[in-house]
């Protein structure tokens, strides 16, 4: 036995999904899976690569960057700790 599961149809695939299970005399959930079976392999969603876009922030005036503690003391004062 497998997991339940339930998923909401549009009306015209639940009518297909109907007509072919009276038409084959299989059960709707054998439709759907074996449907599944075949195709879900080729709807495998691949995820775009990350990507980050830089750009050119301008000059960073009366900020040294150069030191990490001495940045943060300017930006966040000198409780940062």
């Amino acid at each position: 036995m497998g997991r339940e599961t339930t998923i909401t149809l549009d009306e015209d695939v639940a009518a297909k999904l109907d007509r072919e299970a009276q038409r084959t005399g299989v059960t709707p959930d054998e439709i759907v899976n074996a449907t599944l079976r075949r195709t879900l392999p080729e709807a495998e969603i691949q995820p775009r690569p990350f990507r980050v876009r830089a750009r050119n922030l301008g000059p960073m005036t009366g900020l040294d960057a150069d030191c990490t503690e001495r940045l943060l003391n300017q930006l966040e004062g000198p409780y940062w700790k």
